[in-house]
C-alpha cells in the first residue's frame, strides 16, 4: 500500500474544499441542519438567508443567489411581523436513498406553526450539503414534504 506524506494529504483535503472559508461538512446532515434552523429560530430569517449563501452549494449557484436577494426583504418583513419563535422542534427525515435526505422541522410561533424541509445530498467529495430549503406556514401544511412521512420515533424531539 502506498503511502501519502502528511503534508500532502493536507494540500490536497485544502485544494478540494474550494475557496470558502465554511468548516467541514458534517458526516450527516443533522448537525448543519440543526445550526441552520437554530440561525433562523435566533437571528431571523435574514441571517438564514445569509448563512445559506455563505456556507452551502445553494450560494454557488448564481440564480440561486438572484432569487434569495430579490426576495429577501421581502420574507424579513414578512417574518418580523410574526414575532419570535417560541421554539423549534426536529420532526424527523425522509431518506430518499443512502446519499439524499430531507430533514423536517416545526418552528411554532404564538399564532402558528411553520414548517421547514432542508434537502441535504451526500457528494462523493465533500459529504453533506444543502440543496434545497423549503418554508411552508399552516395553511400550506399538506404541501410540506414532511407532511404524512415524519418517523413517529422522531417526533417531539426539542432541538438541544
Amino acid at each position: 500500500m502506498k503511502r501519502i506524506p502528511l503534508l500532502s494529504l493536507a494540500l490536497l483535503c485544502s485544494w478540494s474544499a474550494g475557496t470558502r472559508a465554511a468548516a467541514p461538512p458534517p458526516s450527516e446532515p443533522r448537525t448543519q441542519a440543526d445550526s441552520l434552523v437554530r440561525t433562523f429560530a435566533e437571528k431571523g430569517i435574514g441571517e438564514f438567508l445569509d448563512r445559506i449563501l455563505a456556507e452551502t452549494a445553494i450560494g454557488e449557484n448564481e440564480r440561486a443567489r438572484v432569487t434569495i436577494a430579490d426576495t429577501r426583504n421581502r420574507m424579513v418583513r414578512q417574518f418580523e411581523q410574526i414575532g419570535e419563535p417560541a421554539d423549534t422542534q426536529y420532526a424527523g427525515s425522509l431518506d430518499h436513498a443512502p446519499s439524499l435526505r430531507t430533514l423536517c422541522y416545526v418552528l411554532r410561533y404564538r399564532q402558528a406553526p411553520f414548517f421547514f424541509a432542508l434537502r441535504f445530498y451526500d457528494r462523493p467529495i465533500g459529504g453533506w450539503t444543502l440543496l434545497t430549503y423549503d418554508i411552508q406556514d399552516y395553511g400550506n401544511f399538506n404541501s410540506w414534504p414532511c407532511a404524512d412521512n415524519a418517523r413517529v420515533s422522531d417526533r417531539e424531539e426539542r432541538m438541544p
